[in-house]
């Protein structure tokens, strides 16, 4: 599955939840205890299964999570020659966050944060129906957070390219 293929029309999902490899960076930096986002960053899960099951589903674009949620979806809506709607509320938020306390913005971990290794993906909402008929009784959830559209690629109420520009690219020279 390629990041080329996202089609007007087509559900944008996540496998689990997001921001807890950030968090645990925070949490290890500032010796705060917080185990769950700790663990989430310092040994993260490829969601390998997952995708096989979630390409054989039909999806029609897929990336991990490994630059942020911000970053990689705009991969996607670029390669595909997309826009797209994403309700921020939606955005599955990794629950072990709430250890932090005042040290992160869970929201913001979510959407900006890194190296979750989730899974990003598109698909038509028939294969959406199946798939979640299918991964029903599965650990990992699969969350919609978002429609594929002709149009603009938002985020919320503010442009992908906005939050995308917050996030981390390690190719780029900061």
């Amino acid at each position: 599955v390629l990041r080329s293929g996202a089609r007007p029309g087509d559900a944008i999902c996540v496998t689990g939840s997001l921001g807890g490899a950030a968090g645990g960076l925070i949490a290890l930096r500032e010796g705060l205890d917080a185990p769950g986002p700790a663990r989430r960053h310092l040994r993260p899960e490829a969601r390998v299964e997952e995708g096989v099951i979630i390409a054989r589903a039909g999806a029609t674009a897929m990336i991990d999570v490994s630059d942020g949620l911000a970053v990689d979806l705009a991969r996607v809506m670029e390669a595909s020659g997309t826009g797209c709607e994403v309700d921020v509320g939606s955005i599955p938020v990794d629950e072990g966050l709430v250890a932090l306390g005042d040290a992160a913005a869970p929201g913001e971990l979510a959407i900006l944060g890194g190296e979750d290794f989730e899974l990003l993906f598109t698909i038509s909402e028939q294969a959406l129906e199946t798939l979640h008929a299918a991964t029903t009784s599965r650990e990992v959830p699969i969350t919609r957070i978002g429609t594929v559209t002709d149009g603009e690629a938002k985020l919320g109420g503010a442009a992908l390219s906005e939050w995308r520009e917050r996030g981390w690219d390690h190719l780029l020279n900061r």
